[in-house]
């Protein structure tokens, strides 16, 4: 292969991929008091419901 890489282009290469991973990890997580509550699910009827005749 007469195009190979060098020791010091692998080793940036290998560095700007975690700096790019890293960057959008920090830009996708959100702090605890800006994070919008769970699902919030219906308590389930004591009766169940009829289905609809169509």
């Amino acid at each position: 292969m007469p195009n190979q890489l060098s020791d010091r282009q692998v080793m940036a290469a290998i560095a700007l991929t975690l700096v790019v991973v890293i960057g959008l990890v920090a830009l996708n997580v959100k702090p605890e008091q800006e994070r919008e509550p769970g699902l919030l699910w219906r308590e389930q009827p004591d009766q169940p419901a009829s289905s609809l005749a169509i």
